[in-house]
């Protein structure tokens, strides 16, 4: 169907599901930001431009249901990981940010708390 990646930045809004979302924001506002969902206007913009069909859609967003799933059941059965881990793939150079030249995360050293660590 689609034979290239796509980047799609949008602002969405926090919505709850299943809670009291009153907290966060006055109906008006919940209202106006619904009508600009862009995952609802992406889906009515592939739809109109019969770049894939409802039905289509729907089997992506079941697979993608399956894939969040499985990566759920895999993250509560898997085992906690150590502190060791805790920076990995998280920065592009790790070294140069968040692990000091002793190997210690730079977090730990008391006088980054206190700001007066050297970066």
């Amino acid at each position: 169907m689609f034979n290239c990646a796509y980047l799609i930045a949008q602002v969405t809004y926090p919505f709850l599901i299943g809670n009291n979302s009153s907290a966060f924001a006055l109906a008006a506002e919940k209202a106006h930001s619904a009508g600009r969902d862009p995952i609802s206007a992406l889906k009515k913009y592939i739809i109109e431009n019969k770049l894939a069909s409802e039905h289509e859609l729907k089997t992506i967003e079941k697979k993608i249901d399956e894939v969040i799933e499985e990566a759920v059941e895999f993250a509560e059965e898997s085992p906690v990981p150590p502190r060791s881990q805790l920076l990995e793939n998280v920065f592009a150079d790790p070294k140069g940010f968040g692990i000091g030249p002793d190997g210690m995360y730079k977090c730990e050293d008391p006088k980054f708390t206190q700001g007066t660590a050297h970066a």
